[in-house]
């Protein structure tokens, strides 16, 4: 996954975006990654100058339409050169992270993979009234989607196997039509996106 610069521009105010602007200007400024930046440096300076000025003129006058209108022109000026430099700098590094933050831009946050599941816990198999029926109860996987049961007629590998319609979406399954008076062993994982969790512990009991 390629990185991109990241500035959140939206969400600085107005004293942020100078700063953020005059930091870029002075690492951009006779860096070799970027020789022919558009829009042009000197543009930006000039932008960030007047809306420097323009909040300047906010502050001293005590607000007013005048001086607002003039400050939000000022801005929205520099939104828009600071947006195309933006794109410059992304175009230039193509993915490239180190580039990107030599432009003083910091890195877009890419989101985590799914991280692999851990194992049920409690897994209790529990004969139940009717004859040849089981259920099994666990707790639940958080960020699970489903959940994969596999039986065994001894709890020891390679004798797992997937059991029938092993696919669950709840933590408790009720299992019948089994062999009466046999001993089955169970286990159980949580399955997400990443695939697979962890196996649980083994739970048996004899059926009735």
């Amino acid at each position: 996954m390629k990185d991109s610069p990241a500035l959140k521009w939206a969400q600085l105010k107005v004293t942020e975006k100078i700063l953020q602007s005059r930091s870029i200007l002075e690492s951009m400024a006779g860096n070799g990654n970027f020789t022919t930046p558009n829009p042009a440096l000197a543009d930006v300076k000039k932008a960030t100058d007047i809306l420097e000025i323009a909040e300047k003129d906010v502050l001293e006058n005590g607000g007013g339409s005048k001086w607002i209108k003039k400050r939000d022109t000022a801005t929205n000026d520099l939104d828009a050169l600071m947006g195309n430099l933006v794109k410059y700098v992304d175009n230039v590094a193509n993915g490239d992270p180190n580039i990107i933050l030599s432009a003083g831009m910091p890195l877009k946050k890419h989101p985590s993979p799914a991280s692999r599941l851990s194992a049920p816990q409690n897994l209790l198999a529990k004969p139940m009234e009717k004859e040849g029926m089981v259920k099994l109860q666990w707790k639940a996987v958080k960020d699970k989607l489903n959940y994969k049961v596999q039986k065994s007629n001894s709890g020891e590998a390679p004798d797992w196997a997937d059991f029938d319609n092993n696919l669950v979406s709840e933590n408790s399954l009720e299992i019948s039509g089994l062999e009466g008076g046999k001993k089955i062993w169970w286990r159980v994982c949580a399955i997400n996106s990443k695939g697979e969790g962890n196996w649980s512990d083994p739970a048996t009991c004899r059926v009735p």
